[in-house]
């Protein structure tokens, strides 16, 4: 095998430890190995992993693409959701009633208004709040909301809880997948120019003593 640039393709990375194993492992006696003894057992254990690396990488990655769409449909559908129960909160509950039941309402418009909803633990954590806090409301005497009705958002927010929760499941096994691969393409790359250079360091007196045999 000749030397030449590494190209950063994880095709041609197994094709060409594959190659250097062939050509190190020739069956006729007579053809002298390019590749060092040492370096054809260092092939045939990583090749296996090299190609584990790359299976579990593909598998997970395809997993994450397949979930993303129903992720985002969910966000989207959770977001617009909290937004119009931020917006009925803030705006809806300003009668006068007596006792702890102002201060509870008050301080829960007042924390509404403040919450974000931008990432993803905005949301969960601002769902919670909502939700929490309009069951408490609702308890204290207040009229339960028609529009949006709270049933129907605690049904978007459950859904959206679930993909994210499987979604941070999914990601770190694609980070993990990731940096494995990583990992494995050094050793790969750093092999590969091994087997370059011992191509390029065969005496040529030896071949020609075994091509005269």
């Amino acid at each position: 095998m000749s030397t030449g640039q590494l190209t950063n393709t994880d095709t041609f990375r197994l094709n060409a430890l594959e190659d250097a194993l062939r050509n190190g492992t020739k069956d006729n006696p007579l053809e002298v190995s390019a590749v060092s003894p040492r370096t054809i057992q260092r092939l045939k254990y990583f090749i296996p992993s090299f190609k584990q690396a790359l299976s579990v990488y593909n598998e997970a990655l395809l997993n994450h693409t397949c979930k993303e769409d129903n992720y985002h449909f969910l966000r989207g559908n959770v977001v617009a959701a909290l937004r119009q129960l931020i917006a009925k909160v803030s705006t809806s509950h300003k009668e006068e009633v007596s006792g702890m039941t102002t201060k509870k309402q008050f301080s829960y418009i007042e924390n509404i208004k403040k919450c974000a909803i931008e990432s993803d633990e905005d949301i969960i954590n601002t769902g919670k709040l909502l939700l929490e806090g309009e069951h408490m409301r609702v308890l204290d005497g207040g009229e339960p909301l028609q529009e949006p009705r709270i049933a129907i958002v605690k049904i978007k927010y459950d859904q959206f809880a679930e993909v994210y929760r499987a979604m941070q499941f999914t990601r770190q096994t694609l980070e993990r997948a990731k940096i494995k691969l990583s990992e494995a393409r050094i050793e790969a790359d750093d092999i590969i120019m091994c087997t370059w250079k011992e191509s390029d360091t065969v005496p040529q007196a030896e071949l020609a003593n075994k091509a005269n045999f």
